[in-house]
Formats: C-alpha cells, sequence, structure tokens
C-alpha cells in the first residue's frame, strides 16, 4: 500500500508543479515558470515510461556525466535503508521476519561469500570421478558500487580443456575471457550504478532471486526469478529499482563483434 501511496503523491506534485509552473508563464514571465515545468517532470521521471527510456538514452549517450549521478543515488539510497534499518521498530519488525532489510553494498560482500558453495570434479590417479572441490568460494569481486561478482570457473580454448588439476575459478579476468568461456554468479544491489556496455561474447543468464530491468537503445526488459535471458552483444544496462538484491548466474562465451546495417559494434564500456 506504501508504494502506491508514494507513486500517487509523486504524480499529484508533478502535475502541481508543472499546472504551477505553466499558470506563472502565463504573465509573460517564463523563466521561473520554465524552471517550475522542468522540476516536475523531473518529478515524473521514475514514473514515466516514456520518459524513462529517454532518461536511459541520455544515460547511454552521456555515460562520464549520469554514471557519478547514479553512483550518488545509489549512496543515498542505502543511507536511507541504513537509518531505516537504525530505527526502533524496524528492529523489532526484523527481528520477527516482518521486514526484509537490505544491507549496504559493502557489507553484502561477505554475505554473497557465504551463500555461493562451488563444487568442482574431477578425477583421481587411477581415473575414478571424485570431487576435486567442495568450499564456499572467496573469489568474489565488485566492479561498480551495487555490482558483486563471484567466478566459479573459466575454460580457454574451443573445445574445452578437462584434464588438470588447476583451479580455473581462480584466473584472472575481465568482464569477458578471449577464446574463452566464464561462468560467475553475479549480484546487483538496488541502485547500483549504472554501467551502459556491450561485450564480444554470447551470455546465457538465469535470474536466480530477486527483479531486474534490463535497458537496451530504446527498451526495457523487466526480469525476475526463474526467468531465463539470451545476452547476444547488444549495449545494454542493469537497474535494479527495488529493495532487495537481485543475483543472476551467467555463462559468457567468447563471440565475435556483431555486425549490424554494415557497421561492427564493439565491445565498450
Amino acid at each position: 500500500m506504501l508504494p502506491l501511496i508514494k507513486r500517487v503523491a509523486r504524480w499529484a506534485a508533478a502535475i502541481a508543479l508543472i499546472v504551477l509552473g505553466l499558470v506563472l508563464s502565463i504573465p509573460g514571465i517564463p523563466g521561473p515558470g520554465l524552471v517550475i515545468v522542468l522540476i516536475g517532470i523531473f518529478v515524473l521521471l521514475p514514473e514515466s515510461r516514456w520518459l524513462r527510456k529517454k532518461y536511459a538514452a541520455l544515460k547511454r549517450r552521456y555515460p562520464r556525466i549520469f554514471s557519478p549521478i547514479e553512483a550518488r543515488r545509489a549512496r543515498a539510497r542505502h543511507e536511507r535503508h541504513a537509518r531505516r534499518r537504525s530505527r526502533p521498530w524496524h528492529a523489532i519488525m526484523r527481528g520477527a521476519g516482518g521486514l526484509d532489510a537490505c544491507p549496504p553494498i559493502d557489507a553484502r560482500r561477505e554475505d554473497m561469500a557465504l551463500q555461493v558453495r562451488r563444487v568442482i570434479t574431477g578425477h583421481d590417479g587411477n581415473g575414478r570421478a571424485i570431487v576435486k572441490i567442495d568450499e564456499v568460494s572467496k573469489n568474489v569481486a565488485s566492479g561498480r558500487p551495487g555490482a558483486t561478482a563471484c567466478n566459479i570457473w573459466t575454460t580457454e580454448g574451443f573445445p574445452a580443456n578437462n584434464d588438470g588439476a588447476a583451479d580455473e575459478g581462480l584466473r584472472k579476468v575481465g568482464t569477458t575471457l578471449a577464446n574463452g568461456t566464464i561462468f560467475r554468479v553475479i549480484e546487483f544491489a538496488p541502485g547500483l550504478a549504472a554501467r551502459n556496455h556491450r561485450t564480444d561474447s554470447i551470455d546465457y543468464i538465469v535470474i536466480i532471486s530477486g527483479e531486474i530491468d534490463m535497458e537496451l537503445d530504446d527498451s526495457v526488459v523487466h526480469l525476475k526469478a526463474g526467468d531465463v535471458m539470451v545476452q547476444r552483444g547488444t549495449i545494454h544496462n542493469w537497474v535494479n529499482r527495488g529493495t532487495a538484491p537481485c543475483v543472476l548466474a551467467v555463462i559468457l562465451i567468447d563471440a565475435k563483434s556483431v555486425e549490424a546495417s554494415g557497421k561492427v559494434l564493439n565491445a565498450i564500456g
């Protein structure tokens, strides 16, 4: 009920600001009126699908301008969550199981590591099938505020080589691995920093928990737990507009750069 009240209040405030701005513009003082109208439109940004698309397009076009803004918004959002959790009534409800707290971005790295169990099979000296690794994964890193990734395994070359005893999950890799594959688990926190990017890979994605929006050039697709996606080298940006983290399992397989309309779309971001 509370989110609905917030949305109604936001729409009412935005409409009131726009009407006030238009009224002030009539007597011949368009300056202040125009500013008030723009403020009203800005208030509507999170609610309007069309405005969200335009805002997403601006973020993709001017990442140097909007990335710091998104990062500040993410920090502010988590500070608000922290203040709420410090209130006595919130602590009581959380202890009773009535509220699902949203921990700060930095504090969640250890929580996520505790939840990712890695089981890797192999063979002993006699060729018998055995479990080589069974552990809580420690290979956890964060590339930007709100995004935490855990590399489970990697391979290099095709076909992949199942020989050897090395822990290939510890291989140092970037977003993708040339002539190889990466299997990783990613957690996107609410309000994570924006990153518009395209990779030279085909990605198989499974949403394990939570919900997430993926922004493309002129559209947004909403994904929830149980959904699957095949990401075929398109430019995109992940946005978590909820209050809980979203966890994805992703397999990235090296691919050549996409060609569209005679133009090569190289990896960026």
